[in-house]
């Protein structure tokens, strides 16, 4: 019995670090971070995340999870500061995102990641308003191809957000050195994808 249990013990031991691979997680805060936290948890395969806060972040928190497969996240708060936060949050397979906030005012970067190739950048930058959420499909859907960028530089009331599901997706939204009320906002659903907004 002893046997079996350990043996069962082995087994769950070995299950779980087949479930790593190349690893490597990373967080930094410094002087200039608030409130601060930054959690990172990974599952499977090629993996790394990073999260650095530093500067002037002010309301702080980094928090990043992965799934399976190609992985790769990194997130950097910095600069100007306020509210901040970033959230990124993926499952499965080719996978990457990143994040950057180094302008200031309320702050937020959310980039959700379901299944298949994924990746999805988001700078920020400038300052006011803030936010950019990007979903590909929320946890769990078939969110095949993907891809969705979201730059702004200077922005006053900000937002933009994009949102695919089952698709070729593609989604690009930048707004530069743009100035007053601001809003961008791209909903893919199906097939054929492809959407781009940019705003001077």
């Amino acid at each position: 019995m002893r046997k079996l249990l350990l043996a069962s013990v082995f087994a769950l031991v070995a299950g779980a670090a087949s479930a790593q691979s190349n690893n490597l997680a990373y967080i930094e805060q410094t002087a200039g971070t608030s409130g601060a936290t930054a959690t990172q948890d990974q599952t499977g395969t090629f993996n790394e995340a990073r999260a650095y806060q530093q500067g002037t972040v002010t309301n702080s928190s980094i928090s990043q999870t992965q799934n399976g497969y190609g992985n790769n996240a990194r997130a950097t708060q910095n600069g100007a500061g306020v509210s901040n936060s970033i959230t990124q949050n993926q499952l499965g397979t080719n996978l990457k995102a990143t994040a950057t906030q180094e302008g200031g005012e309320r702050n937020i970067i959310r980039q959700t990641q379901a299944g298949t190739a994924h990746v999805s950048i988001a700078y920020q930058g400038g300052g006011s308003g803030n936010t950019t959420i990007h979903d590909q499909s929320g946890n769990g859907g078939d969110t095949n191809f993907n891809t969705a960028n979201s730059y702004m530089t200077n922005q006053t009331n900000s937002q933009q957000y994009v949102t695919q599901s089952a698709g070729m997706n593609n989604a690009t939204q930048q707004m530069l050195s743009a100035g007053g009320g601001n809003f961008q906002q791209i909903v893919q659903n199906g097939q054929g994808g492809t959407a781009t907004q940019i705003l001077r």
